[in-house]
């Protein structure tokens, strides 16, 4: 399992993928326990919120996600700078407490690292094999998804 090496475990979330060059085709990382999200669970209360929300609820101090991105790396056994972060995408998450940002970062080998996702016990999953997922998983999934594809 992922050790998120001296990163707050509850303070952000973070997506990966990976997308062909050639074919365009999109994977999803699907963490140990079965969520897209790393660093942080999600719960069941969590909602997605919009632009308005955000401006009235949004603390101005976050955590950011490169210690996690280079923690990732070194426990699937890449090289630094095989992930890297996707600096303009971030949603937040209303969820009971606190305001979670998700981030996402994507591979940047020409094919996904299974071997490496195996080790750790995660899998890479294309969009339509995401259905068991909870609601708002597959709503940032579609958010992600729509991003990469824009």
């Amino acid at each position: 399992m992922i050790q998120d090496h001296n990163v707050p475990t509850s303070s952000y979330a973070i997506m990966l993928f990976h997308k062909q060059a050639t074919s365009a085709r999109v994977r999803f990382l699907l963490s140990p326990r079965n969520s897209i999200c790393f660093a942080a669970e999600i719960p069941r209360l969590a909602s997605l919120m919009d632009e308005e929300e955000i401006l009235d609820k949004a603390s101005t101090v976050e955590h950011h996600p490169g210690m996690l991105v280079r923690a990732l790396e070194r426990e699937m056994g890449l090289a630094r700078n095989d992930i890297e972060l996707v600096t303009d995408f971030r949603v937040r998450l209303d969820i009971p407490g606190q305001i979670l940002p998700v981030y996402l970062a994507f591979f940047k080998n020409i094919d996904p690292p299974f071997a490496e996702a195996q080790a750790i016990a995660a899998r890479f999953i294309p969009i339509t094999e995401a259905r068991g997922l909870p609601p708002v998983e597959l709503q940032l999934l579609q958010r992600a998804y729509q991003y990469i594809m824009g």
